[in-house]
């Protein structure tokens, strides 16, 4: 797969999978992650952490925002955004990658 692109641009058919170096666990319905390539700890609070569990490299960025919205009662637009703010964010510390699908 081919990488994705990263922002505000970002590709909502976008596949996210764990970086190989990210190490975690969910404790209290938030995930304590290290990155064993720097490592720096992270924490992410409830909503982070679902959107971090959907993260299995078979999902697009789009089907983990329609996922949030049945769990969370939240509308498209604000899932979508909160998806692409949260990947935005693990990309750039190379905790998640984000492939294109096969197809494209």
């Amino acid at each position: 797969m081919k990488p994705a692109m990263v922002g505000d641009d970002m590709d909502l058919t976008a596949i996210p999978a764990l970086a190989e170096g990210a190490i975690y666990r969910t404790l209290d319905n938030e995930a304590v992650i290290l990155n064993v390539d720097d490592g720096h700890y992270y924490v992410l609070n409830e909503t982070a952490t679902a959107i971090w569990n959907l993260c299995n490299g078979r999902r697009s960025l789009q089907d983990i925002a329609a996922l949030l919205c049945g769990e969370y009662d939240v509308s498209p637009e604000s899932a979508r955004a909160s998806v692409i703010r949260l990947m935005s964010d693990l990309v750039q510390v190379h905790l998640v990658v984000l492939n294109r699908p096969a197809d494209a």
